[in-house]
């Protein structure tokens, strides 16, 4: 495409934005050439920095190589710039330039520098080009403990109660100590207890590619955070014991970390009874579209619950009475050839006591009547979660390989009160899944293949008992019952696979894909009831053997232009869907089958490195789903006794 081209096709994108003032658009270009000594030799590392016109900001920089050669690319900051070499052993010399690619060869003297003592400031913040560094020393204060506490202060950037980390609104999609990625997406471990002492420098890279394959290749709009420490080899960490009076309390946070080239290590033993929700180090906090796939694959889900009330909207450690326990385990050993093995394992055990009433006054012409409501729940939770990860990440292969284990075991035993009436409630809530995560990208010529493929399979057994029964008109109308037990086990498989290639001319890049993915879901169920010495079945109408398979294949074309600072992506994926379902206990079925277009565009034009505007247009397709619908009765929870026959349901959107 000419150059001319270009201009008319960012003329028109500008238009559809709502006429953006020619005033704001500065072009890319290329500065590059040779820096040598007199006699014409080479002169490697010296620093080649660029600046606004008058101003004191660094826009581009770069140093030369063994031959004396260097090259940026920058978006031109105005009219006219500034640009220096310089190093410790050569002269300085700053020229004032038109903003316009151009070859610039310079000469320098060598000259010895002699240093006086001088008192040193420095800058809180300095850009080196999608780089911005911010000297933690500038941003802390002696109240603070960890670097999360700094990175509060730091402009641009936010940390949630949770312990995410977003950039400019978005969250970051890598958080790296070292360049290395040791805690994959539950960073909180780190980011609350890496006292910020041992912090040098926090980098945010912007527009980061975590794949070094797809580099040059493939635009990321995300930002990264990578963790500059003081020391190479750095031993560090957080250990916290706190105590209280009568009742007991206690609060221990003991996290030993140790960062070195190729290898590290992070361990954490929280305890408390404090209120402190420590399972909040289970969350995952990126979110890229792979991420968000294997969470919608590993979802855990919930089909029967105990009574409750929602929590109140304040702190939760105001009204959290726990005693918890959780041990977590990190580790990363970098091999040759940029391979990594990783392995994350958490363990949590916690025992919470939930207490929760509601009374409400209805005042009647000559009469007055209280309804009182009341919950007392103790619940007993075990949860181990690990995952494994081998990693290759280099300039002509990416290759991952990740497998996830995840169990849950949990009891709760509860009192409820309705008036007068008192229920004993009892719930098990278990969950059992693995996963296997595979992804391959190779380079084939000019052109990107990429393989991934998600399988997981997952296990939720359930019971729920209450005692006196509820529904005992429904569930047995000929005779009284005093209790009543549901069970339920669901079984689950996912799986999706998908291939894809990319290629690209000039500013354009394409990306075809074809896969599929296929889910099954399997409930079975049934609800007893009886007396508290014997039980028996309630029949057919309060049983479930229900089956439910979705299979969807699909194809797509991804095409982006990228010609900075304009950025355009266009989607247009199609899809055949079916769904089968099926209960042989009731003798029910349904089948769907659905083409599906969802064309989506994007468009984005950055004015200025803070500054950006924005718009885009989808059009989508969802179907409900398959755990949506059971065929006979579920007792979900003592205030619900539920059937859902419904058919399988659809929506559209754009």
């Amino acid at each position: 495409m000419t150059k001319t081209s270009d201009y008319i096709l960012n003329f028109l994108i500008l238009a559809l934005l709502f006429l953006l003032p020619s005033s704001f658009v500065s072009g890319q270009i290329t500065i590059k050439g040779r820096v040598s000594e007199p006699g014409n030799k080479a002169v490697a590392n010296i620093s080649v920095m660029v600046f606004p016109l008058g101003k004191n900001y660094i826009v581009a920089f770069t140093s030369t190589d063994e031959k004396g050669f260097y090259s940026m690319e920058l978006v031109a900051p105005g009219d006219s710039l500034e640009i220096e070499f310089s190093s410790m052993n050569h002269e300085r010399k700053r020229i004032r330039l038109s903003s316009k690619s151009r070859e610039l060869n310079i000469e320098l003297k060598p000259q010895v520098m002699e240093l006086k003592e001088v008192i040193v400031r420095t800058t809180p913040t300095k850009r080196y080009g999608d780089t911005i560094s911010y000297v933690v020393g500038a941003f802390a204060s002696e109240q603070d403990r960890s670097i999360a506490d700094v990175l509060k202060k730091m402009p641009g950037v936010e940390v949630t109660s949770d312990g995410s980390i977003l950039y400019q609104g978005d969250q970051i999609n890598k958080f790296y100590v070292e360049d290395m990625d040791l805690m994959g997406d539950r960073y909180s471990v780190v980011s609350k207890n890496l006292p910020h002492k041992s912090v040098a420098s926090v980098q945010i890279m912007e527009n980061h590619q975590p794949i070094k394959l797809l580099e040059d290749k493939s635009i990321s709009q995300k930002a990264a955070m990578n963790i500059k420490l003081k020391n190479s080899v750095a031993h560090t960490g957080t250990a916290q014991i706190a105590a209280g009076a009568t009742p007991a309390l206690w609060d221990i946070n003991i996290s030993p970390m140790l960062f070195t080239k190729n290898y590290q290590i992070v361990g954490s033993y929280q305890a408390n009874n404090m209120g402190r929700d420590v399972s909040e180090a289970f969350t995952p906090l990126t979110s890229d579209y792979h991420t968000r796939l294997s969470e919608s694959m590993n979802y855990r889900p919930t089909l029967l619950s105990e009574k409750s009330f929602s929590p109140p909207d304040f702190n939760k450690n105001r009204y959290l009475f726990n005693n918890a326990h959780l041990l977590n385990l990190n580790n990363l050993i970098k091999l040759k050839n940029e391979t990594q093995l990783r392995a994350n394992v958490f363990y949590l055990n916690d025992y919470q006591g939930r207490d929760a009433g509601v009374s409400q006054t209805y005042y009647l012409p000559g009469d007055t009547i209280e309804v009182s409501d009341f919950v007392s729940n103790r619940m007993n939770q075990n949860a181990l979660l690990a995952d494994f990860t081998f990693t290759r990440n280099i300039k002509n292969q990416f290759l991952e390989n990740r497998i996830d284990l995840s169990s849950y075991w949990e009891e709760t035993k509860g009192l409820i009160q309705n008036d007068s009436v008192y229920r004993k409630q009892g719930l098990k809530n278990n969950w059992h899944n693995i996963a296997n995560q595979f992804r391959i990208i190779l380079p084939i010529g000019k052109t990107l293949a990429n393989l991934t493929s998600y399988i997981n399979y997952g296990e939720l057994p359930q019971s729920l008992s209450l005692t006196p029964s509820v529904f005992g008109d429904i569930i047995s109308p000929d005779y009284p019952i005093t209790t009543s037990r549901q069970e339920a086990l669901v079984q689950r498989f996912n799986s999706h696979h998908f291939s894809s290639l990319t290629m690209g001319y000039r500013k354009w890049k394409a990306s075809p894909v074809i896969g599929f993915k296929q889910q099954s879901y399997r409930l079975g169920s049934i609800l007893s009831s009886g007396s508290e010495s014997s039980e028996n079945n309630t029949g057919n109408a309060f049983s479930n053997d229900y089956k439910g398979t979705m299979f969807k294949s699909y194809i797509n074309t991804s095409i982006v232009y990228d010609n900075q600072p304009l950025r355009m992506f266009f989607d247009f994926p199609i899809s055949l869907v079916n769904y089968r379902v099926s209960d042989g206990i009731h003798h029910q079925s349904e089948k769907l089958d659905k083409i599906v277009f969802e064309p989506r565009l994007s468009i984005s034009y950055e004015i200025t490195g803070r500054l950006k505007i924005s718009s885009g247009y989808s059009k989508s397709q969802s179907f409900g789903e398959l755990d949506d619908i059971h065929y006979g009765y579920l007792l979900k929870n003592p205030q619900l006794l539920q059937i859902h026959d419904a058919r399988i349901s659809q929506s559209k959107r754009q």
